[in-house]
């Protein structure tokens, strides 16, 4: 008796370990067009979770199998590892991607930064809503003046329908620059050296808030915030006599308040690969709302994307700026 209830079950349970996850798994589509919208997220956290299995389930079967099965798996595999974005995406669920790595630029030397993306639906029912999206990453630096460290964040937000959306960028570091006054004449007569190295803390946070109209146009207000402080023991000559500098080294706060309109036809707001942005600007940064600074700024700028090829993509990039009244050096266009 005791024979014949346990040795079908030890005959089944090898099938259950070694079952192909070619044909257990084949329900799962790896087409975005084929994927079904699930009711809940429950539902949809369910096949997220089926997703993950099938790639898990690969993996044991890559370790003992021929050669020409092996690339049938791993082609399979790499179709689900898309998949599960695809899905994600399409079913408003939250993805949290870490990131980070090695850079250098000549402005600030060698570079490492880590930090992460958040994104997510606002409203996962409204499927033609862009996904929105919040990353933050901590920076850290070494160049000639030693060692800095920085702050870095994005927030783009959209609500209904895309008729709403929120943009904002944060910036803070704790770094040197090289300061050579006022106008490209000044930088092009002198190189950066110890003689133009300024460390300072600064801080800027950038956010506009728009909606469409029916003319298909974005308008919204906008804020602007800045505060740039030197190191009084680390002013370089240069700096000390620049008359720009002097006015506005004790005058470290600019805020603004103003007006953006804009066209935006880009497929994807954060990731463009085909469209156009036409942008314009108006700010007044004034003393009436706490600014230690008053002027007036203006910024036109233009953005064209097109894929020429799955995967690459040119983009134009345009923009001009005018300002009037008393700018803060800190505040004044750069290049570099």
């Amino acid at each position: 008796m005791i024979k014949r209830i346990y040795l079908p079950l030890l005959a089944f349970t090898p099938l259950i370990a070694n079952a192909d996850p070619l044909t257990q798994y084949q329900h799962l589509p790896t087409n975005v067009a084929e994927m079904p919208f699930f009711a809940t997220e429950k539902q949809a956290q369910q096949r997220t979770d089926e997703y993950n299995n099938a790639i898990d389930a690969i993996d044991d079967a890559l370790d003992d199998c021929k050669a020409e099965l092996c690339n049938t798996l791993s082609q399979r595999q790499a179709d689900l590892e898309y998949a599960i974005d695809d899905h994600q995406e399409k079913n408003g669920a939250s993805i949290t991607s870490w990131l980070g790595g090695p850079a250098y630029t000549p402005e600030t030397g060698f570079m490492v930064a880590a930090g992460g993306l958040f994104s997510f639906s606002t409203n996962r029912e409204e499927q033609a809503l862009q996904r929105s999206s919040v990353s933050l990453f901590a920076v850290t630096t070494q160049g000639d003046a030693g060692f800095g460290y920085g702050i870095r964040s994005k927030q783009n937000l959209f609500f209904d329908n895309n008729h709403t959306r929120f943009s904002g960028v944060l910036n803070f570091s704790d770094n040197a620059e090289n300061y050579w006054g006022i106008g490209y004449g000044k930088g092009k007569a002198q190189d950066s050296s110890d003689d133009t190295l300024m460390r300072n803390t600064a801080l800027t946070y950038d956010a506009n808030l728009s909606f469409k109209n029916d003319y298909g146009f974005y308008l919204g207000p906008a804020l602007r915030l800045k505060y740039y402080q030197p190191d009084e023991d680390t002013i370089p000559l240069v700096a000390l006599q620049d008359d720009n500098f002097n006015e506005f080294k004790d005058k470290p706060l600019s805020i603004g308040l103003g007006v953006t309109v804009n066209y935006d036809t880009r497929d994807v707001t954060v990731n463009a690969w085909e469209g156009q942005y036409l942008n314009f600007e108006y700010i007044n940064y004034g003393s009436v709302i706490g600014s230690d600074n008053d002027y007036q700024k203006v910024l036109l700028d233009y953005r064209y994307y097109h894929s020429f090829n799955p995967g690459r993509v040119i983009a134009v990039y345009n923009a001009m700026q005018w300002s009037k009244g008393d700018v803060p050096f800190y505040d004044m266009p750069t290049l570099g």
